[in-house]
């Protein structure tokens, strides 16, 4: 399928998927292509509100892969997560891989 709108992308560090951005205004006009995207999961996407990121698309399996993560893992997790919440507002970003091997340790406690 050829792509008619145009994405920013960027490899996000130590992360197997590039992170494609879009401002709004592509993501209304080609918001059938860019749910098709979000659908193949070969790659995060960010819409941008005059160039800051606003907003996410992610899959139906991504979401629910988050709410499982977020919901059923142990409470120190849960304060990981929102620890990485505020990593992320500071502009402290790291990987999705860089999330679960921090989160390693925390298993080795919990499976024991």
């Amino acid at each position: 399928m050829k792509q008619t709108f145009r994405f920013k992308m960027r490899k996000m560090k130590k992360s197997r998927k590039i992170t494609k951005f879009i401002s709004t205004v592509e993501a209304r006009t080609h918001l059938g292509q860019v749910l098709d995207e979000a659908q193949k999961m070969e790659h995060h996407l960010v819409i941008n509100r005059k160039g800051k990121p606003l907003a996410a698309i992610l899959s139906v399996e991504e979401f629910e892969d988050y709410l499982d993560m977020l919901y059923d893992d142990p409470p120190a997790v849960k304060e990981a997560l929102i620890e990485s919440q505020k990593d992320y507002e500071m502009g402290r970003v790291g990987s999705l891989d860089d999330l679960y091997k921090s989160l390693k340790p925390l298993k080795d406690v919990f499976d024991t």
